[in-house]
């Protein structure tokens, strides 16, 4: 018997790692289009330049956000990561599926 509420292992994000230069060195998934890395870098290096407030610098975590999915961009050691996340969860679709121990049993 299986537990059909357990929840699924996760996908890999969809990821882009881009270069001081704006220019993308790595990429997984097909969903995030690598020719847009100058724009997130650019997004990011703008963001950078917001005040905090307290005077310290710090490097933000920048969250551009659609209907469904949102990219979470950050910089690491002078490279920007991208990673496209959904907002939105997706209907299980192992609630449909019922093991043969589950099923006929209950009301009459």
């Amino acid at each position: 018997m299986t537990d059909s509420s357990a929840p699924s292992p996760p996908k890999e994000a969809p990821a882009l790692c881009i270069d001081s230069s704006g220019l993308c060195v790595g990429k997984r998934g097909v969903e995030i289009d690598s020719g847009k890395s100058g724009n997130f870098a650019a997004a990011l290096s703008l963001a950078s330049r917001l005040e905090t407030g307290d005077g310290s610098a710090s490097i933000p975590l920048l969250s551009i956000e659609a209907e469904s999915f949102a990219y979470l961009v950050k910089e690491y050691d002078g490279n920007t990561v991208v990673l496209k996340v959904p907002t939105v969860v997706a209907p299980d679709t192992s609630q449909g599926k019922q093991s043969e121990g589950d099923q006929g049993g209950g009301s009459a």
